[in-house]
C-alpha cells in the first residue's frame, strides 16, 4: 500500500483510521483526538465550526471546558501533522488535504479510471487499476470510529463503491478469459 512521498502526510480511512508520513504511522493520541482528526479528514478543505466539532466529539456529555479541550487537541494535532495543515478561522477549523493524500480519494479515482478502461475495451488495464484500488482496503471503512453517527453515511457509500469495484474487476477478468481466477 503506497503511503505517499517522504514528508507528506497520507490519511487512511479504508479500514481503521490512520495517518502516515513517509511510511511511518503518526502517533495521533487518544480516541477523542483521533475522532476529531477523522472528522476533519472526512470534511477536508472546508471550515468546520468549533461548536459542530464539540457536538460530534462529546454529544450529550459535553464537558465544561469543551472549547479549551478542543483547542488543546487542535494544538497537538498541529504538532503531529506539521505546519500548514490545520487552519483556523474565527470559531472554525479546516484540514488541508490533497486528493492524493487520502486512500479513499485515490481508490475512487482508480475505480472510475478502471471502469472507463473496461467500458473502452481495455479489460487488462481495468484489472490493473481495479486491483490497485481494492488493494487500498484493509478493513471496514473508519473502523476505529464506526460508532460515530457522522461516519455512517460515508461508510455505507464506501462499502457500496467497494462492491462496485469487485463487480467491475470480476467482469474484467471474465472478459480476459480468466474464468477460474474470477
Amino acid at each position: 500500500m503506497s503511503r505517499t512521498l517522504e514528508g507528506h502526510v497520507y490519511f487512511s480511512i479504508l479500514g481503521s483510521f490512520a495517518a502516515w508520513r513517509g511510511g511511518e504511522a503518526l502517533q495521533l493520541g487518544g480516541a477523542k483526538r483521533r475522532t476529531l482528526l477523522a472528522f476533519l479528514v472526512v470534511r477536508a478543505n472546508e471550515f468546520v465550526a468549533a461548536d459542530t466539532l464539540i457536538e460530534h466529539l462529546w454529544r450529550d456529555a459535553r464537558p465544561d471546558a469543551a472549547t479549551a479541550t478542543l483547542q488543546s487537541h487542535i494544538s497537538q494535532l498541529r504538532k503531529v501533522l506539521g505546519p500548514g495543515r490545520l487552519h483556523t478561522e474565527v470559531g472554525a477549523y479546516r484540514l488541508s488535504l490533497g486528493p492524493d493524500e487520502l486512500d479513499a480519494s485515490v481508490f475512487e479515482t482508480e475505480l472510475a479510471e478502471g471502469q472507463l478502461r473496461l467500458a473502452g475495451g481495455d479489460p487488462a488495464g481495468a484489472v490493473e487499476l481495479l486491483e490497485s484500488a481494492l488493494g487500498r482496503w484493509h478493513g471496514t471503512p473508519l473502523a476505529s470510529v464506526d460508532g460515530e453517527l457522522w461516519a455512517s453515511g460515508l461508510i455505507s457509500r464506501l462499502v457500496q463503491l467497494r462492491a462496485t469495484a469487485i463487480e467491475a474487476l470480476l467482469d474484467a477478468k471474465l472478459r480476459l478469459g480468466h474464468h477460474q481466477d474470477a
